[in-house]
């Protein structure tokens, strides 16, 4: 069940000794999935808290894409993870419409951007068309498709 907040709950400021403790918790629960990377671990928890991007350039297989599943878990959110391939196209990113012939109207199957949190990998791979979709995207946290501007997943805690 969702609790209902005024809006003076919602926009005061988590005091810092909840907001510290809240942050260890986060970074223990991710600790044990990712281990022997402490640093990356709180990078990345300060980049959410920051509302930034993280760029994180090493070799295949060390778990870059299982620290994003670890956080996003974390605080229960959704991750989704793009794969850049020169074969990609905007709609992979931004979703795409869909006809439903039972509605008999158009549909908006979101993409990967509408998660709250997004991998991308091998993005220098990736062509020019989906790539200022992506940006845009994450840039100003809304898409658009054919017709209305979504906005794009934000967690609030």
């Amino acid at each position: 069940m969702t609790a209902q907040h005024t809006l003076d709950e919602l926009g005061a400021p988590m005091p810092a000794e909840q907001l510290r403790e809240t942050a260890e918790a986060i970074v223990g629960n991710i600790e044990r999935v990712i281990e022997g990377k402490p640093a990356i671990v709180r990078l990345a928890l300060a980049v959410l808290l920051a509302e930034g991007h993280l760029l994180i350039e090493d070799v295949p297989g060390v778990g870059k894409t299982k620290l994003a599943k670890a956080l996003a878990r974390s605080i229960d959110c959704s991750v989704r993870r793009i794969q850049f391939t020169p074969d990609l196209l905007p709609s992979d990113v931004t979703g795409v419409s869909v006809y439903n012939q039972e509605t008999r109207d158009f549909e908006f199957k979101p993409g990967a951007v509408f998660a709250n949190l997004v991998v991308g990998d091998e993005i220098n791979r990736a062509s020019p068309r989906p790539s200022p979709r992506c940006w845009s995207a994450w840039r100003s946290a809304r898409s658009r498709w054919t017709g209305p501007r979504f906005g794009c997943r934000r967690r609030s805690w």
